[in-house]
């Protein structure tokens, strides 16, 4: 902009073609890696501090919102995808498990039944909730 022949006023109303729609999608990523930077920046390997606890649902809206920025938002999105496809995939298998303990969810799986009949609890069952979502899931489920 400073090689035209325009006065400066004209230079700073002078918009390239796409640089708006650009400068939009790049507050949108901005705005995102802010919104969350202490999920995706939380480094679970220590032992001192342990896994970050966070609802389902909230793993759904942090990976819902990255999934609608039209940007490559490189390993931290994918990382709260994974994350997040993970914890689906645990509350799927182990929703009625998760109702039969009484405890509220956040998050209801597509097709889950309401109405089930409440069977009996063993601690098999709770032992292999509890191992699967610690070998497959690097935050704490809230539910």
């Amino acid at each position: 902009r400073d090689r035209l022949w325009f006065s400066d006023e004209e230079k700073s109303q002078w918009v390239l073609d796409g640089e708006s729609e650009l400068s939009h999608m790049l507050e949108m990523a901005e705005a995102w890696f802010d919104k969350y930077d202490d999920v995706i920046s939380y480094d679970n390997r220590s032992k001192k501090k342990g896994k970050l606890r966070l609802s389902i649902s909230k793993l759904h809206a942090i990976a819902e919102e990255a999934n609608k920025i039209p940007l490559n938002l490189g390993n931290p999105a994918t990382r709260m995808n994974r994350i997040y496809s993970q914890a689906e995939t645990w509350i799927n298998r182990y929703y009625a498990l998760i109702k039969r303990c009484g405890i509220e969810c956040s998050y209801v799986p597509p097709g889950a039944a309401s109405n089930e009949p409440i069977e009996l609890l063993t601690i098999d069952d709770l032992d292999e909730a509890v191992s699967d979502a610690d070998a497959d899931i690097p935050f704490d489920l809230s539910e």
